[in-house]
């Protein structure tokens, strides 16, 4: 192929290592996809300047800065979010047995995975640094990344499972599943209080016990498996409520985004935000997903 005319040699062998020998490692690609992003990471950050618009007056730059944010950012991050699905498309093709993992196990190739999630949106950060001149719009684009990685938790565990459903099933799910948590749970969130609010918790919470029971004593059907679909969906927005509701944030936003304030004013990607919205998240799926792995799969692959 015409892009392996310009992959480094090291990394070539070491992606045949990791074939041989870490199987479940090089399934996730993240020597290419570290290689692809942080290349493209380094060319936009020391020569994005160069394709911005400038202005020589006030009005026009704050017209220019708008454009650029839409070409520099709204554009890449609807092209990265292309990519993110390719490499779930090119996850749910591969297969692989993961039963002799352990839960150390799982909870490594979880994070590896995020990781990969992460890289592929990393280039956007080098546009918005060299790119775009107001501090404001930087914000607003770290803003969006973060937004972005906080709800793609959940690809750090769909590798596992992703071969138990078809596409049209996933598409469906998450379809349904955003209308009833961005909708339902949404609404509950600003205009109501956090006693509706609790209820909706509540109602997931109940699907997942439901769900657990039906897993724990293997009597699941096709419905079953993607109810259990839908409750990994929304626990990247799921979690952060529920430490709203615990009064560990004083709103859900802050909950949504664990935003930092400091004397410049927020501070995103900040230790809090990845500590409770990206790595408590991976933490409890993989947890889940192991358990769902060992249900559904494990006994298929003894027999």
């Amino acid at each position: 192929m015409a892009f392996d005319k310009i992959k480094p040699e090291f990394l070539k062998r070491l992606d045949h290592y990791l074939l041989v020998n870490y199987p479940a490692i090089w399934h996730s690609k993240i020597i290419w996809v570290a290689f692809y992003s942080l290349s493209l990471f380094g060319l936009f950050y020391m020569f994005g300047d160069h394709f911005d618009q400038e202005a020589s007056n006030t009005a026009h730059h704050y017209f220019y800065e708008g454009d650029d944010f839409v070409m520099f950012i709204g554009i890449p991050m609807f092209l990265a979010t292309l990519m993110g699905l390719y490499w779930l498309y090119i996850q749910y093709q591969q297969k692989i047995d993961y039963s002799k993992l352990s839960l150390g196990g799982f909870i490594g190739i979880a994070g590896l995975n995020f990781l990969c999630m992460a890289l592929i949106f990393l280039p956007i950060v080098g546009l918005a640094l060299s790119t775009l001149d107001r501090p404001s719009n930087q914000t607003s684009a770290m803003f969006m990344v973060q937004m972005f990685l906080s709800m793609a938790t959940f690809t750090s565990v769909l590798p596992f499972i992703l071969r138990q459903y078809k596409i049209i099933e996933i598409v469906l799910v998450i379809f349904f599943g955003f209308i009833y948590s961005m909708v339902v749970g949404g609404l509950l969130a600003e205009i109501f209080n956090k006693a509706a609010l609790g209820m909706y918790v509540v109602n997931l919470l109940a699907f997942a016990a439901y769900v657990g029971h039906k897993f724990y004593h293997r009597t699941y059907n096709q419905n079953t498996k993607r109810l259990a679909l839908f409750c990994l969906l929304v626990l990247p927005g799921l979690f952060p409520v529920m430490l709203h509701l615990l009064g560990i944030y004083s709103s859900y936003g802050a909950a949504y985004l664990a935003m930092a304030y400091n004397s410049e004013g927020e501070l995103f990607l900040g230790l809090k935000w990845l500590l409770t919205n990206i790595v408590a998240i991976i933490l409890i799926y993989s947890l889940i997903t192991r358990f769902m792995y060992k249900s559904m799969v494990a006994p298929m692959l003894r027999k």
